[in-house]
């Protein structure tokens, strides 16, 4: 049956053309006339692909300089570089779809590889106007608590775009992802929103910080 059935396309009008004929699961791909980002902004497709590669990601122990961090978004790329570096390992990755949650679990999962040592750690973590609470803890039901200062407001701060990233609920998807990848709880206060990238780093590199925490012998 068609909605038994997925689809690919790499155009908005083959994405509607495949609705409209009931099949059920959308692939987008951009290596047609159509772009990444206009595909993404059709809302037409179930998943957004920039290329149909093997996805792969190798966590080098020891080496942060040594980076190769290739997905659709420099935002995204960069934030997983954020937590590399202060868990004192390069990144090898190779990601090229726009499903973030899945992103951050595959990182988490990878990440345990790197013998994490304590079961929490929380930190302040801040990059100019840019400033988030985190705590990572093993012994609570994996899971993400994201939560704004009083005077900010929740809602404003999710749908917000941040650089590449259309809106912060994709960032906060791949904190979930992580969440899950690691079999952890996650909290996140975030504590300022001056400017929605530096805050956004705050987060990423306060997570990075907790998870060079949990390395660290007792």
């Amino acid at each position: 049956a068609p909605k038994s059935c997925a689809f690919i396309e790499d155009s908005t009008t083959g994405l509607t053309a495949g609705k409209e004929a009931g099949y059920g699961y959308a692939i987008a791909v951009a290596t047609g006339a159509t772009k990444l980002d206009v595909l993404e902004e059709s809302h037409k497709a179930d998943i957004y692909f920039d290329r149909f590669d093997d996805q792969s990601l190798t966590f080098i122990d020891g080496a942060p300089m040594n980076k190769s961090i290739d997905t659709p978004n420099d935002f995204v790329s960069h934030m997983v570089e954020h937590i590399g570096w202060r868990v004192g390992a390069g990144v090898d990755l190779s990601w090229r779809n726009t499903n973030w949650r899945a992103l951050g679990c595959f990182l988490g999962a990878r990440l345990l590889d790197l013998n994490l040592q304590r079961t929490s750690a929380a930190t302040l973590g801040m990059i100019d106007d840019g400033a988030a609470e985190t705590l990572i803890d093993f012994t609570r039901k994996p899971g993400l608590d994201f939560d704004t200062h009083a005077t900010l407001p929740k809602d404003m701060v999710l749908a917000m775009r941040a650089e590449q990233v259309r809106k912060g609920q994709d960032l906060a998807d791949m904190l979930e992802g992580l969440s899950d990848g690691l079999q952890a709880h996650i909290t996140v206060r975030l504590c300022t929103f001056e400017d929605p990238h530096h805050s956004w780093e705050g987060v990423y590199r306060a997570i990075g910080i907790c998870l060079g925490r949990l390395r660290a012998q007792a």
